[in-house]
């Protein structure tokens, strides 16, 4: 559930079974001698934590300062 909103987004109850709630990180590696030049950009998956049975899962919208809503998390089935 990243990314560009849609136009009704779903919501989910969990039945059975574990979901993990990530949220990504981009890390950069930067030019210490020009801090703007980028050397390389590396995409992390940190798990904000663990849902299960009973748990109602919802395509989460955040509005950021730029007025652009996505998403900032994704729910994946363990």
């Amino acid at each position: 559930m990243e990314g560009p909103i849609k136009e009704k987004p779903y919501f989910y109850v969990l039945d059975i079974g574990l979901c993990k709630v990530e949220k990504r990180f981009i890390v950069e590696t930067r030019n210490p001698y020009s801090k703007n030049e980028v050397f390389h950009q590396h995409c992390k998956w940190v798990t904000v934590c663990t849902i299960g049975p009973g748990t109602l899962i919802g395509e989460e919208i955040l509005l950021q300062p730029n007025r652009e809503e996505h998403y900032e998390y994704k729910v994946t089935v363990n």
